[in-house]
């Protein structure tokens, strides 16, 4: 019963790890598709009368 407990738990770690890494990797892709095609050249982007899509940088 304890080994099947261990490989449980490696197989739902290995899975998390792997979702994870792959949502990291979609995040990375998106903003670079952000920044290359939405967002080139810099403007607003009105989505609705009172929500605007801005790209701002932090510098701090």
């Amino acid at each position: 019963m304890r080994g099947l407990g261990a490989a449980l738990l490696r197989r739902r770690l290995a899975s998390g790890l792997g979702v994870a890494g792959i949502l990291m990797g979609l995040d990375q892709l998106l903003k670079t598709w952000i920044l290359d095609v939405v967002m080139n050249p810099p403007r607003v982007l009105e989505i609705t009368p009172f929500f605007n899509l801005v790209l701002v940088w932090n510098r701090g």
